[in-house]
């Protein structure tokens, strides 16, 4: 009986402590999914795009995949299109033009994935030339740091619980 109680407890540390690694995997796959829209001033030139790109790349807290900075353009026709598929309706027939912006979608490293540094990366980027607004989802950010938070918690706690139980 003694050897199997230690058995389970040995398994169940080992279980929850597989889960908890893979659960960093995970946070660290969700969090380098989170963007930052970057909505530009109207009629910038090529130059001035080319320019305000190379600044976002060369930034701390862009997240790199295969050596390549995650900053991605997004004109106001691609948004048009996008607007017009997902909505059925033309609104440039009856506007007459696309009053949509053009943006940069940046995405985060991991590291600065927070409330805090979010904040700061926003304030920072409203202030480079030609920038218009700057956007993320806070409240997704916070209930993703929470959870993750949460499930970490509840990986370690977990193990200790079951085989306090297992060994009395």
């Amino acid at each position: 009986m003694v050897i199997f109680t230690i058995t389970l407890a040995l398994f169940v540390i080992g279980l929850f402590s597989t889960l908890l690694i893979h659960a960093g995997k995970l946070s660290d796959v969700v969090k380098q999914s989170i963007e930052v829209q970057v909505y530009l001033d109207f009629d910038l030139t090529q130059t001035q795009l080319a320019r305000m790109k190379n600044i976002f790349s060369q930034k701390e807290y862009i997240a790199y995949l295969n050596q390549e900075p995650q900053v991605r353009f997004f004109s106001k026709e691609e948004g048009a299109k996008e607007f017009i598929q997902e909505s059925g309706e033309d609104f440039m027939a009856f506007l007459g033009d696309n009053p949509l912006r053009d943006a940069y979608i940046l995405n985060i490293n991991p590291d600065f994935a927070d409330s805090e540094h979010l904040k700061k990366i926003k304030a920072e980027l409203e202030e480079i030339d030609g920038v218009y607004e700057v956007q993320y989802v806070a409240s997704l950010i916070d209930s993703i740091n929470q959870n993750l938070k949460k499930s970490a918690l509840y990986c370690l706690a977990s193990p200790a619980f079951w085989c306090w139980w297992l060994l009395y």
